[in-house]
């Protein structure tokens, strides 16, 4: 039988780290980069033990010059239902953060798509629903029996027992010679007192 491990995201949680650096050296699983939805639904997928990493299939924020709708989350919980029906003995891996954090590194991300530095409107316009994750996360439960969640900042100040520890989730060895230091995505803004200012 296929064991099947699905990375979710959440965005903004190291997960480009995750896709670039650290899962395609794993050895004994094939990894799947963000494969498309109608392919993992529809065809199938070859491999005994397989890991796909895709955050658009989660609670994800994508701007695109607005900012996400009651339907795109309602999408969201849809097509986590689709996931479950196609594979229903998954392991799901996913990445939470603080709200606060997030919510800044999310606009980060809403700039560079926007060029709106507006973040108090930001936050402001920004739906309630998309932020609470733990909304997310009890429908992830609900639906798969073995999921390892992992904090986001609880990485960055541990990042090699967090790598650890998921690939022991997987059953997999901790790969060797992987850069954690490296950055992706990086926010173009800095944060002093609650405001936010462009970098030079």
């Amino acid at each position: 039988m296929q064991e099947v491990y699905l990375h979710l995201g959440l965005q903004k949680t190291a997960t480009t780290l995750f896709q670039l650096e650290i899962f395609p050296k794993l050895q004994g699983i094939y990894f799947y980069n963000k494969p498309k939805i109608k392919r993992v639904l529809e065809e199938p997928i070859a491999g005994d033990k397989i890991l796909l990493s895709e955050e658009g299939w989660s609670h994800t924020f994508t701007p695109r010059g607005k900012l996400p709708a009651p339907s795109e989350i309602d999408y969201e919980f849809s097509l986590l239902g689709k996931l479950h029906a196609r594979f229903p003995r998954a392991k799901i891996i996913l990445g939470i953060r603080e709200k606060e954090s997030w919510v800044k590194s999310l606009f980060s991300r809403f700039y560079l798509e926007t060029q709106d530095d507006d973040f108090e409107k930001f936050r402001t316009e920004i739906n309630p629903k998309f932020l609470n994750q733990f909304r997310y996360i009890r429908q992830i439960l609900l639906l798969f029996d073995e999921v390892f969640i992992y904090d986001y900042d609880n990485f960055l100040s541990n990042k090699q027992k967090v790598i650890e520890n998921m690939c022991a989730f997987m059953g997999v060895s901790v790969p060797i010679d992987i850069d954690t230091d490296k950055r992706y995505n990086v926010s173009l803004f800095s944060w002093e007192k609650g405001r936010c200012k462009r970098r030079n």
